[in-house]
C-alpha cells in the first residue's frame, strides 16, 4: 500500500465506483476531464472493472487517514514496458471540503514514487486541457515540465481545446 501520514492510495473496489461516479460527472470537475459523455453508474462500474484486468494501468482511491473516507482518484495508466513511460492521469479530488489542502500534491508526489522505485518507469506525462491553471501548476509543484502545447487537440463543450503535455524523468535514468 503506498501512503503517507495524511493518505493512502489503495485499489479501487466496487463500492468506491458511486462516489467516483457523481465526483466525474459533477459539473465543476467534468469540464476537465476529456470525456464528453457523463457516465452512468453500469458504465463506470465495467470501466474500473475492466480497468482492473488491465496489466498497464494501475487506479487508485485517495483515503483520507484522518477519517478512512475516499476523496478522490489518481491513475497510472497506458503503461509503456518496453519504452519505461507511462501517464499519470484521473486525478481528482472529488470532496469539495478536501480541494486546495494539498492532497493532490501528496497523491502525485505518492504515485510517482511508486512508478519510479516499483514499476521502474523512466519518464511520466500527462496532458491537460492547456486553460487548466490550477491542475497546471499542480503538475509543476510536482516536478512536472511543459514539454508541449497540441492545439485544438480534444473537442469539449462544443470547441476544440489546447491540450498542455507535462512530462517528468527518473533521475535514476541519467
Amino acid at each position: 500500500m503506498l501512503e503517507n501520514e495524511k493518505i493512502k492510495l489503495r485499489a479501487i473496489e466496487q463500492e468506491d465506483c458511486e462516489k467516483i461516479r457523481l465526483w466525474r460527472t459533477s459539473s465543476d470537475v467534468y469540464m476537465s476531464f476529456f470525456e464528453f459523455v457523463p457516465l452512468s453508474k453500469q458504465q463506470n462500474s465495467e470501466f474500473y472493472t475492466n480497468a482492473a484486468r488491465k496489466t498497464n494501468e494501475y487506479n487508485f482511491c485517495i483515503e483520507n487517514k484522518e477519517n478512512n473516507k475516499i476523496i478522490g482518484t489518481v491513475s497510472i495508466v497506458n503503461i509503456d514496458y518496453r519504452n519505461r513511460k507511462a501517464e499519470l492521469g484521473r486525478v481528482l479530488i472529488g470532496e469539495q471540503s478536501c480541494r486546495n489542502k494539498g492532497f493532490g500534491k501528496i497523491a502525485i508526489d505518492l504515485v510517482i514514487e511508486y512508478a519510479f522505485k516499483n514499476l521502474n518507469i523512466r519518464k511520466l506525462y500527462c496532458e491537460v486541457f492547456d486553460k487548466n491553471e490550477k491542475a497546471k501548476s499542480l503538475y509543476e509543484k510536482c516536478g512536472f515540465i511543459k514539454e508541449a502545447v497540441l492545439k485544438e487537440h480534444v473537442f469539449k463543450a462544443g470547441k476544440y481545446e489546447d491540450v498542455a503535455v507535462y512530462s517528468l524523468f527518473n533521475k535514476n535514468f541519467d
